[in-house]
């Protein structure tokens, strides 16, 4: 070491230990060697933004609450509930955007789908285990419905025209109905060309309103007893039917149709109609009455025998009885009338066994 930086060495250790004083008396004090008082607090700052995760429109926000919604984030500039943060008319008022599409910090697009991967090799299957035991038989279930258990054993009169008592041993559709239902027929009452007010002429009732008299087969030589009992009133041929079933109206065409309400001795097909029906279910309250309207025929016109089915349902449907109008249902029109029918009024055998009678059979099965 060199004489001068020795000296200089020394000079500066001596200095930093010697006591620094300022005149004669006490040592005065350093300026930091006081504490610092501390001053009055500031104002406080602005309230901060509070995440609340996704956005949940049960949830009320308040102002600067921040939510998460379809991949962007948003913040409420005001207290709002159930209003989304867009897709709302009053979206824009209650939220601002913070990160979405075109924003810094949004989520990136997604991604293109990669390429498929290669299908792996299908594996080994495994050996068939052993068969396990046979469960226990479970409870026998409830006996389906029977669609013929309704009808079937009950008893049908049928009173009507030659419709119902045409071709080789007549009652085609009877038979139909029969087969189809399990019904028994029991007594039928048809006669050629008759009219409504003439249905109880074997009785002896030669208008509506006459008083019936006991069954003759001497008062026309259409008049047969067929399940019934000459000599017998109306009440005792019907004693062993539960449902009767009235056939008429295609002589009627030409008549007037009247109305519901008309008295029996109106002269009108509605009249009569509403006789008979009374009639029946005077000698047997019991019985079950439906009425069948006459189909398109030759012995009118079309529009004469709508208007007639119609008015013949419509009394039934006044009365609480059921109608089945053939006319709308039976299934014949001005293309196959000429060969469904005989005479452009009787069905063929063909027509009863597949259109007259199951149309019949259908819809006793759907009325009871």
């Amino acid at each position: 070491m060199s004489y001068r930086r020795a000296v200089f060495l020394s000079a500066a250790i001596a200095l930093s230990f010697s006591p620094i004083l300022t005149g004669c008396g006490t040592a005065q004090a350093k300026p930091n060697d006081a504490a610092t008082a501390t001053g009055p607090a500031g104002p406080a700052g602005p309230p901060g933004m509070v995440y609340r995760q996704a956005y949940d429109p049960a949830v009320q926000y308040s102002a600067n609450d921040a939510v998460t919604y379809q991949r962007s984030t948003y913040i409420a500039l005001s207290s709002t509930t159930n209003i989304p943060p867009v897709g709302s008319a009053q979206s824009a008022a209650k939220w601002a955007l913070l990160a979405g599409a075109g924003v810094d910090g949004a989520l990136g697009a997604t991604g293109a789908t990669g390429p498929a991967g290669a299908q792996g090799v299908p594996g080994i299957p495994g050996p068939q285990g052993p068969t396990g035991p046979t469960g226990a038989q479970g409870a026998q279930g409830p006996a389906g419905q029977d669609g013929t258990s309704f009808l079937a054993g009950k008893k049908f009169y049928v009173l009507g025209d030659s419709i119902s008592a045409i071709n080789g041993s007549g009652k085609e559709w009877q038979k139909v109905v029969m087969q189809r239902t399990g019904l028994i027929a029991t007594y039928t009452d048809a006669i050629p060309g008759r009219k409504l007010s003439q249905a109880f002429i074997c009785y002896g009732a030669n208008a509506p309103g006459d008083e019936l008299k006991p069954y003759s087969t001497a008062v026309r030589p259409e008049c047969t007893t067929d399940g019934g009992k000459d000599g017998a009133t109306l009440a005792d041929n019907l004693a062993d039917s539960d449902l009767a079933i009235i056939e008429l109206g295609t002589n009627d065409e030409s008549e007037t149709i009247g109305q519901v309400g008309d008295a029996p001795t109106a002269g009108t097909a509605l009249g009569a109609l509403g006789w008979i029906v009374e009639t029946l279910e005077a000698a047997k309250p019991t019985i079950r009455v439906v009425i069948v309207t006459p189909q398109l025929n030759a012995l009118g016109t079309a529009t004469n025998t709508k208007l007639l089915a119609d008015a013949e349902a419509g009394y039934a449907g006044s009365a609480g009885i059921p109608a089945i109008n053939m006319f709308r249902v039976g299934g014949l029109n001005a293309v196959n009338v000429s060969t469904l029918t005989k005479d452009g009024t009787h069905p063929t055998q063909w027509a009863f066994d597949n259109l007259y009678g199951p149309v019949i059979a259908q819809h006793l099965a759907q009325i009871f």
